[in-house]
């Protein structure tokens, strides 16, 4: 598995110079729960529903609170009721659907009166009808929903969704490579009443993997693959832990998804996680890192460059 491979590569030891964040939270995506999801995926055939829910009870006996999950991922929300696990959920609409109708439908599969988050996905949503989306969103907080949250790509996305009140949570993409939302943008998020939450910590896989091995709609990735892993290595960082620790020394966020395929690649984050909480961090490793351009790091695009 990359994580076995990438763990343990590096034993420099690393000068203490800032603490990192202490009240960050690691949030388990679900994307990958009982569906093949990523570019650099390794197994070909979901889990059962069985090992899907000793994946889950692992997770929350490591001190995993918090789950993102979706309709669209598959069985994750019935496999999450099923288990009967306390987590909280971060879940989203189904697109097309009535708000309220993929709510409740969520609630049922969930087996949950509550839902700590629930995110729209459907950014255009916000910017087609805004009058049926304030109503929408206001019915959503009357049904056992303590937050609404949008998951956004870009500025022009942020700009929209802080006119709109009700929503309290933004879920971004931030990397080593996509820095668009990093540093004082968090601040400011923060301080519109926005709590932070990040995706993509990992690029989809892609800053983990052997960059002669990246598949052909990441491969214009290689070369800024190869000089994160080696700024990283120069530091006494495995790529796993260098780009935590990158992403939760921003400060002010509320979590960051990461997922898993199995046990043993979810346990060997956590570790990483764990390091990266306890390591400092001296920024000036990753400035040296050239960033791609934004069509080059948003996976919607990937295809057809």
């Amino acid at each position: 598995m990359w994580v076995h491979r990438l763990l343990g590569m590096c034993s420099i030891y690393l000068v203490i110079l800032m603490p990192v964040d202490a009240n960050i939270e690691l949030i388990l995506g679900t994307a990958q729960l009982v569906t093949s999801y990523g570019v650099t995926r390794d197994q070909e055939i979901p889990a059962t529903h069985q090992s899907a829910k000793e994946f889950l009870r692992n997770a929350f006996d490591k001190k995993v609170l918090t789950l993102d999950t979706a309709p669209a991922y598959g069985d994750a929300e019935k496999v999450i009721g099923e288990s009967g696990i306390p987590f909280k959920i971060h879940t989203k609409l189904r697109r097309g659907v009535n708000a309220l109708d993929s709510l409740e439908a969520s609630k049922v599969n969930l087996q949950a009166e509550n839902i700590e988050v629930v995110y729209i996905h459907d950014i255009d949503a916000f910017r087609s009808d805004s009058k049926k989306m304030i109503n929408d969103l206001s019915k959503i907080l009357d049904h056992g929903v303590n937050h609404i949250g949008v998951s956004i790509y870009d500025e022009d996305d942020l700009a929209l969704v802080r006119k709109f009140r009700q929503v309290t949570f933004v879920q971004v993409p931030m990397n080593i490579l996509d820095r668009r939302f990093s540093g004082q943008k968090v601040q400011e998020m923060n301080s519109s009443g926005l709590s932070v939450v990040v995706r993509s910590a990992f690029l989809q896989g892609v800053l983990l993997a052997d960059s002669a091995t990246l598949r052909p709609e990441v491969r214009h990735l290689k070369d800024f693959v190869d000089r994160f892993q080696l700024e990283g290595k120069k530091i006494g960082l495995d790529p796993v832990t260098a780009c935590l620790h990158w992403v939760i020394s921003q400060s002010k966020l509320s979590g960051v998804i990461v997922g898993a395929q199995n046990n043993g690649e979810f346990d060997a984050i956590r570790n990483s996680w764990e390091k990266a909480r306890n390591l400092t961090f001296d920024d000036s490793w990753a400035e040296v890192i050239p960033v791609p351009n934004s069509d080059a790091i948003d996976p919607r695009k990937w295809r057809a460059l």
